[in-house]
């Protein structure tokens, strides 16, 4: 069972960075991130309604008060998230968004929780820094406005990305929640949130979706979908061991974006985010 759950988490990779890289063919902005959201409202709806249902499940206001607060950040994520990549380089802002966020995950848990800051976490942060360095093309590069701003889109979703996970971290361990119903409940959230704002746009719904009808399906399936399955392997291996596997969509990533999207620095990046995914594995197996 340990070779299939393994398995399952490497496939994850690869459907998360492939809907990662829809996301950035679609070129669309918030209302693209509104459809997506839809289309898995629409699909795990039936799913959801028979595990509330059949297990007879209440959300309790502690609960609810979590999910708002996740799906504020996971809101803000979304967004920005699509934003940067209608800026920047998606063989960029990926990896450093995905390779940030276990460092300030770290971090954090240094001053709240007072856990070790040991020689392991340092080097793993110093490669995370060297693996940034060469995908933006050096200390140069940085005073080119577009690298720049890719960074800085990165560096700010790596932080959203950070800040979800201690919350839903809380929601899993705290309050004993089930996974599928909290995330169900974040994207409900994330939905209500951008709807006001959205119908504004009446126009550009209609039009986004005449463009993008497919991309917003395959993105609204895929993004859960690769959330879940690593959920489903949580009964099987240890999260230190999960995670590693995991952030190997950041390899998959940049290798995804140099043949799909023609970015340059294939190579580069490509020997940056190998790096990157060092850096994370001794951040997550300290």
């Amino acid at each position: 069972m340990e070779f299939i759950a393994i398995i399952i988490v490497l496939t994850s990779a690869f459907i998360h960075a492939t809907w990662n890289i829809v996301s950035k063919v679609s070129k669309g902005g918030s209302v693209f991130v509104w459809l997506y959201m839809g289309m898995s409202l629409v699909f795990y709806s039936p799913f959801v309604l028979y595990l509330m249902i059949s297990k007879q499940m209440i959300i309790t206001k502690e609960q609810a008060l979590l999910i708002i607060v996740t799906s504020l950040i996971h809101t803000l994520y979304a967004v920005m998230l699509q934003k940067g990549y209608l800026v920047g380089d998606f063989s960029v802002i990926y990896p450093i968004a995905r390779g940030t966020a276990p460092i300030l995950v770290a971090i954090v848990a240094f001053f709240v929780f007072n856990e070790a800051l040991n020689i392991q976490l340092i080097f793993g942060i110093i490669f995370v820094g060297i693996s940034i360095l060469i995908l933006t093309g050096g200390w140069r590069s940085l005073t080119n406005r577009e690298s720049t701003i890719g960074v800085l889109y990165g560096l700010l979703v790596g932080t959203c990305i950070a800040s979800y996970t201690l919350i839903d971290k809380g929601a899993m361990s705290i309050l004993n929640m089930h996974p599928l119903i909290y995330y169900y409940g974040c994207l409900l959230g994330q939905f209500i949130i951008l709807t006001p704002t959205t119908l504004i746009k009446s126009k550009t719904i209609i039009r986004e979706w005449k463009v993008n009808k497919f991309n917003s399906i395959i993105v609204g399936v895929l993004n859960p979908l690769s959330y879940m399955m690593v959920l489903f392997v949580m009964n099987y291996l240890p999260v230190s061991q999960i995670a590693p596997i995991r952030e190997l969509s950041i390899v998959i990533g940049v290798i995804l974006g140099a043949i799909f999207l023609k970015e340059s620095m294939g190579n580069k990046r490509i020997i940056a985010s190998v790096v990157m995914v060092l850096g994370v594995i001794l951040i997550a197996t300290m």
